[in-house]
This record gives C-alpha cells, structure tokens and sequence, in this order.
C-alpha cells in the first residue's frame, strides 16, 4: 500500500495524482444560455435603437428641411433651393393667395359667354401680381424669418438684416405632422403666420406650399381644401 501523497493540504491514499471532482460541465451549460440570453438582449436593444432613430428622423426631418431651405436661400444657393422647393407647386400656391380673382382655366367661349371673353381677353393688360416675388431666395429667406406679406419688399442698401435679425431668428413650430407631410409655422406679432407645407419625396421633404398671412388690406386669403396638402 503506498502512503499518503499532500495535494495542497489534502491527503489520500493509494493515489498519487487525484482527479478532483468539479462542476464544470454544468457551469458550461449555464454559461452558454447566458451568452444567448445576452446574444437575445443585444439583438433587441439594436433593433429597438433603429426603429428609435427612424421616428425620430420621421420626426425631425421636416424640421431640418425648413433650416436647410432658410440657409440655402440666405446663401443665395440656387441648386440647394431647387432640392427643397417645388417651384411649380409653391407658385400656384401662392399665385392663389396674391391674386384670389385671376381667372384659372381656359377663357370662355366667344359664342357661349361673349362678356366674359371679352374681360378675359382684357386681363393680360390690366397689371397683377405675381408669385414670382416671393420665390427670389431674398423673399424666401425672409419669409422663413416671419415677415409674411413684406417678404417681397427687397431690403434697401440702408438697412441691415444680418446681425439682429440672426439673434432674433424666429424658430417654426408644427401645426400639423404626418409621415408623408408635415406644416411648420413660423409666427411675428405684427405680420402674423406664415406656414410651410413640405411633403416627403422618398427619404427626402420638400416645400410644397407656403400659407401667407392675411392680406391687410382686406383682402381674404383662400383657406386651401381639407383634402389637399396645405389644409390637412
């Protein structure tokens, strides 16, 4: 019989190198559920982290669209304002607003209604506004700084719209969010509110419609119809 063999304190007979007896395949088995418990955990918080980052894009992006465009137009930046406005759809809008009483559509007919061609035929020399002074990138600048109507008024070489009015830039607030159009409001105690309708083309927003304020001199602004962009 050999004696007795010291391992770290421990004494048995008959054995000089013992096996000790642990837990590890156990051990083993609970460490890899942990690691798919926490393969499991990390999975859901990057999955619950882009749908996070997607509403707030959905969120924020028209907001970003109305500072690119007041940036792009107090730039004088004609390509970056040919990706934020829809010239066509803005002019109509505002073509609307300025001029309510312009005639829209083909003239009438000499035979059916001869007055009435005859004031249509009378029109393109009686003088009218147009939209066009609006969509100058100093009119739109202006407009998204709130000056509403006056937004058309060129500043003269005398007056000074930079230092002041970057400190006393208005910011614009919603009036209406969907994921597919959004209106921001930008509001002045004299001229009133100003709102921009932008609409989103694929992962981009774009100016569809800006609401002026109503006319001082009594003329109504037509509200646009609830189906349409504008009156949403």
């Amino acid at each position: 019989m050999k004696g007795p063999v010291g391992d770290g304190g421990a004494f048995f007979f008959g054995q000089a190198n013992p096996v000790p007896v642990t837990g590890e395949p156990c051990q083993g088995l609970a460490t890899e559920r942990r690691s798919e418990d926490c393969m499991g955990n990390a999975l859901s918080k990057i999955v619950g982290a882009v749908i996070g980052l997607v509403i707030i894009w959905f969120g924020f992006a028209p907001y970003y669209a109305f500072f690119a465009l007041r940036s792009a137009a107090q730039s004088s930046d004609a390509a970056a304002l040919a990706d934020l406005v829809d010239y066509p759809k803005v002019k109509a809008a505002l073509r609307e607003q300025i001029d309510p009483g312009h005639p829209a559509g083909p003239p009438p007919n000499v035979w059916e209604d001869p007055i009435g061609a005859l004031r249509r035929s009378l029109e393109p020399m009686q003088p009218s506004p147009t939209a066009d002074v609006y969509l100058t990138p100093q009119a739109l600048a202006a407009l998204t700084m709130g000056d509403g109507r006056d937004a058309r008024r060129t500043p003269s070489p005398a007056e000074d719209p930079g230092e002041h009015r970057v400190l006393a830039r208005p910011y614009p607030a919603y009036s209406y969010w969907g994921p597919n159009l959004a209106r921001l409001t930008v509001t002045d105690d004299e001229q009133g509110e100003t709102t921009f309708t932008f609409t989103r083309k694929g992962v981009s927003w774009k100016l569809s419609h800006i609401g002026l304020p109503p006319a001082n001199d009594g003329t109504v602004v037509p509200r646009p119809a609830p189906g349409s962009p504008a009156g949403r």
